[in-house]
């Protein structure tokens, strides 16, 4: 049981440094990200497709637990919110073992239809790091509407890069 949680948009407030990287050419930081909620967010150049814009975003969460919680818990739906995209196509869903430095991670990869009618390709990592009792859920989530495989490939790796480093 979770005796407190608060999203974590300082990153002065946080025991230790989140690194992404290396971005996709031409992405920049917004510096907007913490009204938002968000710990940092990224953007790419517009795009022909209207509004949208690709994207890296990264939130961070952190949790004061009890000794009941079994942190790797926070990952058995973690695949459920983008299977319920519409016309969802995963190409990867993967989940990572409890070792290292985290108490498990997951990666998931897939394309869907927006609102727009645009095709999005996605990926999404979440890790859980645990000191003591409290425990850091990192989400990094990267979304384009480009079909070019190099970009789909940089931001692949750009998500899974993502990491909390204490």
């Amino acid at each position: 049981m979770a005796v407190s949680s608060a999203r974590v948009v300082d990153p002065d407030t946080v025991a230790g440094a989140v690194t992404v990287g290396p971005l996709p050419p031409g992405f920049v930081i917004d510096l907007g990200a913490p009204g938002m909620g968000l710990f940092d967010l990224f953007l790419g150049p517009p795009v022909a497709h209207g509004e949208f814009r690709d994207n890296v975003v990264v939130g961070l969460t952190r949790f004061v637990v009890d000794a009941t919680v079994d942190v790797n818990d926070i990952f058995d739906d973690a695949f459920t919110e983008a299977r319920g995209l519409p016309e969802w196509i995963e190409q990867r869903a993967d989940r990572g073992l409890v070792g290292g430095r985290t108490q498990g991670a997951t990666l998931q990869a897939g394309n869907y239809r927006d609102a727009a009618g645009r095709r999005l390709h996605t990926v999404t990592k979440y890790e859980a790091y645990q000191r003591g009792n409290v425990v850091y859920f990192l989400q990094c989530t990267g979304t384009t509407a480009s079909d070019d495989v190099a970009l789909w490939s940089s931001l692949v790796h750009t998500v899974h890069s993502a990491r909390l480093d204490d």
